[in-house]
């Protein structure tokens, strides 16, 4: 027997007992890396090592809240203690996915400062017509660019989650069914970690079965990347010309302004595209996934 520190307390604690006598977390030890996991587990999340015959749904016991049935943990909370690198991904996900919309939004913002607060009115200043051109067209590619790179951030994270632990399901032997039938898509889901949601956890049960349907969301990525290339081009185009129309008229007041329509069409045809991409391969994933779920 060792001593070892609680991982919810600090306290001294034996290592060959599961519950701490000083604040009463339950936790296990697994013999052959030695990591120390919250909550009572048969196979390591670190290591995969059987730490008992029977597997993790039934080695832990589920609780139940006033709100809702804590059913579903068990295996989430697996994953997750699975590696500290995991965590921070999914929650890196989820930040860098609003950065980019709010990088977008700056990037724009500060090409039009750019034109706006250009003094035009000396003859050095239309010298440096060429840099206030360059300017601009940087800031707004460069904010297209983001604006198309946050939806696959968004992509990414939902593949990680259900992907992953799809994997790491099947790998381990796990059985998520009675934790679905159970559940059914009814139960609260507070239980569930922020960066996850009733959708993951049945995905990633669904692939850890069905793990070639992951093709699916793989060939769903590529054409969003397509779309989003497109996308990020025409708006590219159609705010580089808005850009350019603003400076001529800020150079000459007499200046007809043209609106350039056919850039944005473009953008309008490709974003419509994009979102039937998304809606019709997400309904073929769901529909299989659903077949799946209501044969259990």
């Amino acid at each position: 027997m060792a001593l070892i520190k609680c991982p919810e307390c600090g306290e001294q604690v034996s290592s060959t007992a599961t519950r701490c006598v000083h604040c009463g977390c339950t936790y296990t030890v697994c013999p052959e890396c030695g990591k120390v996991h919250v909550g009572e587990f048969a196979v390591c999340p670190e290591c995969g090592f059987q730490i008992k015959t029977q597997n993790t749904f039934n080695a832990v016991k589920t609780t139940k809240s006033n709100n809702g049935s804590s059913y579903g943990t068990n295996v989430i909370d697996a994953w997750q203690s699975r590696s500290s690198t995991d965590k921070i991904v999914m929650k890196s996900i989820k930040i860098a996915n609003r950065v980019f919309y709010i990088l977008f939004v700056i990037l724009l913002a500060i090409a039009l400062i750019v034109i706006e607060t250009w003094d035009d009115s000396s003859l050095e200043a239309l010298f440096k017509v060429k840099t206030i051109y360059d300017n601009s067209h940087a800031l707004i590619i460069a904010g297209c660019v983001v604006y198309a790179l946050s939806p696959l951030v968004s992509e990414a994270g939902f593949l990680y989650s259900s992907v992953m632990c799809g994997a790491w399901m099947r790998k381990n032997q796990i059985d998520a069914t009675p934790y679905i039938k159970k559940a059914s898509g009814q139960v609260e889901l507070d239980f569930l970690p922020q960066e996850w949601n009733y959708d993951n956890f049945t995905s990633a049960a669904y692939l850890s079965v069905v793990p070639h349907d992951k093709n699916i969301k793989f060939v769903k990525v590529a054409l969003m990347v397509v779309c989003l290339a497109a996308m990020a081009t025409s708006g590219g185009i159609f705010f580089i010309k808005l850009a350019d129309e603003l400076i001529k008229l800020k150079i000459n007041s007499n200046y007809e302004f043209v609106f350039h329509y056919e850039a944005l069409i473009c953008l309008v045809v490709f974003t419509a595209v994009y979102y039937t991409v998304k809606i019709v391969i997400d309904n073929i994933f769901n529909k299989r996934k659903n077949n799946w779920l209501q044969t259990l």
